[in-house]
C-alpha cells in the first residue's frame, strides 16, 4: 500500500522515468525524427469588390443556409434577428450569434458583406474545420433580409505529389480520408504526423479548389529519399568487465515489402570482437486504422575476465508493442501502448556486474504505457507513463527460486512504474534550455535488466555506464544549448549560406541522480547519489555524420567501482 501511495504521488508531481535499459543501447539507430506537421494554409475565399457605398439603410436579419438551392431569390418575408438553417452546427452557437447580431441595424455595404463571410469562415476555423465557402448569392434584399450560403468543404480527390520511393496508392490509403469526407484540421495534422513516423519521408498537405463549389482537392506533398540507410558507428558505452568500446554496424529499411513497413538491424561488438557481441532488430508495421505494431529483440553474448577468471554470459529478449493514437486536442497529442517482454539471461555482465549464475532466469512481463506531447510558442513538452507487471511463475525459470538465486530477495511477481518528462524551451538569441526528469518506483527487488541504472550517456554523465543500479530512483538533468552555427561557414565564410548543412552546437549540463534498493542486504548503503557538470557538443553533417561528446566532472563519489573523477561520453555515426 505504501508503494502505491508513493508511486501515484510521483505521478501527480510529474517526475519522469527511463525505459528498461538492457536492450536500449544495442537497438538499431534511427534516422532523426521529422518535425511536427503543420496545418495547411486555408484556401482563400473569393470576396466581392468591397466598398463603403450603402446598398440598403439597415440590415434587419441574417439567414444562413447550407445549400444554394435554399436561397429565395425573390427575398424572404420580413423579420428581425439571426436564423441558422439545419446542417450548420458551428453557426448555431451562442458566440457566433452574438457576432452575427452585431451586423443588425447597420447599413449594408459591400465591405459589410465581406465582413459577414469572413466571420463565418473564422467560426469554422475556430471549430477545427478550416475549409468552408461562404457567399451572398444574388437575391432581393430590399427588406433588409440577407441570405448567406455556407458550404463546408468536402474532399473531391486525394493525391500524392513529389513521391519517388513510396507508392501514391499506399500514401493515399494511409491518410484514410476519402471523397466526400469533411476535413477536420486536427485529424489531418494527426494523420500527417502518424505518416511522418517513417523517417525516410516528410509529408505535408496542401489544399486546392475542387471542380465544384464546396469541394477541395487534398494534395500530399512528399519529400522522400531512397528508403535504405547503412551505417557504422562508435561509442564508449561499455564497462570494465566487457570492454569500454562499442562498435556498431547496421541498416534501416523504410519500405519493406512496399508496404511502408520498417525493418532495422544492428550488430554491436567490443574492440576485440569477443568480450561483447550483440544482434538486435526491430520491425514496425503501420496498420490501416492508424495504429502501429512493433516487434523488437536482441541476442547478447558477453565474455568477462575479472580478476583473471573467464565468465561467459548469454542474454536474449523478444518484445512486442501495440500503439494506438488517442484524439488530438489542438497542440496536444497522446497515445496508449500495450505490450509484452520476454527476457532470458544467466548473467549481469552487461549491467556492469561481475557475475555469471548457475541459474537461468526468465523475465515475463506485461507493459502498458501512456505518452503525450504538447507544443507551444516557447517549445515542446513530452510525458510518458509506463507500468510493468509480472504475474510470476509463467515459465520454469520465472519463479521465486530462480530469481532469488540471481538476486537476493527478488520475486518473480512484481510491479514497477516509470514516468518520463522532457521539456525543450526556446530562449532569446537562438539559445535553448533542455530539462529531463526521471523516476522509477518498484514493489520489490528487481533483476538487473529491470533496475534503474545511473551513470553514463543519457543519465548522469561523467560516471561509468550504469555505475549505480537500484530498484527505484530518480534523475534530474538540465542543459543550456548555445546557438548552433555552420562549421564550414565559420572556416569558409566566403561561401555565404550554409551549403554543407553542418550545424555545430555547444552546451553545458548538470546531471543529478539518486537510486536505492527496496530490500537491503546487511550493511548495504541505502542511498547512492551521483552529480556531475560539464560541457558538450552536437554535430551533424547532412544525413551522413552525427557526432556528440559530453565530458562530465563528478561532484559526488559513489564509493563504487569507478576510480576516475571524470569521464567523456563519445558517440559517432557515419551513414549512407
Amino acid at each position: 500500500m505504501l508503494f502505491l501511495l508513493r508511486f501515484f504521488l510521483f505521478l501527480l508531481l510529474g517526475i519522469a522515468a527511463l525505459p528498461a535499459q538492457d536492450l536500449e543501447k544495442i537497438l538499431p539507430k534511427q534516422l532523426p525524427a521529422n518535425p511536427p506537421a503543420q496545418a495547411p494554409e486555408t484556401p482563400e475565399i473569393p470576396e466581392g469588390p468591397g466598398g463603403r457605398e450603402k446598398i440598403i439603410e439597415k440590415v434587419r436579419a441574417l439567414v444562413f443556409v447550407s445549400r444554394e438551392a435554399q436561397i429565395r431569390k425573390d427575398g424572404l418575408p420580413a423579420f428581425d434577428g439571426v436564423r441558422v438553417g439545419p446542417g450548420l452546427p458551428y453557426l448555431d452557437a451562442p458566440a457566433f450569434r452574438l457576432k452575427a447580431e452585431a451586423f443588425l441595424g447597420r447599413p449594408l455595404t459591400a465591405d459589410t458583406l465581406n465582413q459577414i463571410t469572413r466571420a463565418v469562415v473564422a467560426q469554422y476555423v475556430a471549430n477545427d474545420h478550416p475549409v468552408v465557402d461562404a457567399a451572398v448569392p444574388e437575391q432581393n434584399i430590399g427588406n433588409g433580409i440577407i441570405q448567406v450560403t455556407v458550404i463546408e468543404g468536402r474532399i473531391h480527390e486525394v493525391r500524392a505529389k513529389g513521391n519517388n520511393w513510396f507508392g501514391s496508392e499506399v500514401l493515399v490509403n494511409e491518410l484514410g480520408m476519402r471523397r466526400g469526407d469533411s476535413i477536420p484540421q486536427s485529424v489531418l495534422v494527426s494523420r500527417l504526423n502518424w505518416m511522418n513516423q517513417n523517417p525516410f519521408r516528410d509529408i505535408s498537405a496542401q489544399f486546392a479548389r475542387g471542380p465544384e463549389v464546396g469541394t477541395t482537392d487534398l494534395i500530399l506533398k512528399t519529400q522522400d529519399r531512397f528508403p535504405a540507410r547503412f551505417y557504422a558507428g562508435y561509442d564508449n558505452s561499455g564497462n570494465y568487465t566487457t570492454g569500454q568500446d562499442r562498435w556498431n554496424y547496421g541498416f534501416n529499411y523504410g519500405n519493406f515489402l512496399g508496404l511502408d513497413q520498417q525493418l532495422n538491424y544492428q550488430y554491436t561488438t567490443s574492440s576485440d570482437w569477443t568480450r561483447f557481441n550483440a544482434h538486435a532488430g526491430s520491425y514496425v508495421i503501420p496498420l490501416p486504422w492508424h495504429h502501429t505494431v512493433t516487434f523488437f529483440g536482441g541476442y547478447i553474448t558477453t565474455l568477462g575476465h575479472p580478476s583473471g577468471t573467464t565468465l561467459n554470459g548469454t542474454s536474449w529478449q523478444a518484445s512486442g508493442r501495440y500503439t494506438a493514437g488517442l484524439p488530438t486536442l489542438g497542440e496536444f497529442t497522446q497515445s496508449l501502448t500495450g505490450g509484452y517482454d520476454f527476457k532470458q539471461s544467466n548473467n549481469n555482465l552487461e549491467f556492469g556486474g561481475l557475475s555469471v549464475f548457475n541459474t537461468t532466469t526468465d523475465v515475463s512481463q506485461f507493459v502498458v504505457g501512456y505518452n503525450a506531447g504538447y507544443g507551444d510558442d516557447w517549445g515542446t513538452t513530452s510525458l510518458g507513463l509506463t507500468a510493468y507487471l509480472s504475474p510470476g511463475d509463467m515459465t520454469d525459470n520465472n519463479t521465486n527460486r530462480a530469481f532469488t538465486a540471481t538476486r537476493s530477495k527478488a520475486d518473480s511477481e512484481y510491479i514497477y512504474g516509470q514516468v518520463n518528462l522532457n521539456r525543450v524551451t526556446k530562449l532569446p538569441w537562438n539559445f535553448s534550455w533542455v530539462v529531463k526528469g526521471a523516476y522509477q518506483a518498484s514493489s520489490g527487488n528487481l533483476l538487473g535488466s529491470e533496475q534503474f541504472g545511473l551513470g553514463g550517456d543519457g543519465t548522469v554523465r561523467g560516471y561509468q555506464e550504469r555505475e549505480a543500479n537500484g530498484d527505484q530512483g530518480w534523475l534530474a538533468s538540465t542543459e543550456l544549448r548555445l546557438p548552433p552555427f555552420s562549421l564550414s561557414q565559420f572556416f569558409a565564410p566566403k561561401f555565404g549560406t550554409n551549403i554543407a548543412n553542418d550545424p555545430l552546437q555547444f552546451l553545458v549540463f548538470s546531471d543529478y541522480g539518486w537510486t536505492r534498493n527496496v530490500d537491503l542486504l546487511p550493511g548495504e548503503d541505502p542511498n547512492i547519489y551521483l552529480w556531475s557538470v560539464g560541457p558538450g557538443f552536437r554535430y551533424t553533417l547532412g544525413k551522413y555524420v552525427t557526432a556528440k561528446l559530453d565530458y562530465g566532472w563528478q561532484l559526488t563519489d559513489t564509493g563504487l567501482r569507478d576510480p576516475e573523477a571524470s569521464r567523456g561520453e563519445l558517440s559517432v555515426t557515419i551513414s549512407y
